[in-house]
């Protein structure tokens, strides 16, 4: 009681070399991303953060960010 998340989702997300998510917001959830294979750039409100296989990242609830692969391998 008292841990956890109220609001959660699992999900695989694959993508070509030319992979980009446009700029979002979840309000009511955070979003946990696990890159396996591939590279880019993840912008985290006005951040840009490089991220390649092996990254974990935690995107807040109610912060915009967005995702663009670097063009060398799929994701």
């Amino acid at each position: 009681e008292g841990h956890g998340a109220e609001n959660a989702g699992l999900s695989i997300l694959e993508g070509t070399t030319a992979f980009a998510a446009p700029e979002h917001v979840h309000d009511g959830s955070a979003e946990i991303l696990l890159v396996d294979e591939g590279s880019g750039v993840l912008t985290l409100g006005d951040r840009e953060i490089p991220v390649r296989a092996g990254a974990r990242l935690y995107i807040p609830a109610g912060v915009r960010h967005a995702f663009r692969s670097d063009g060398s391998s799929a994701l």
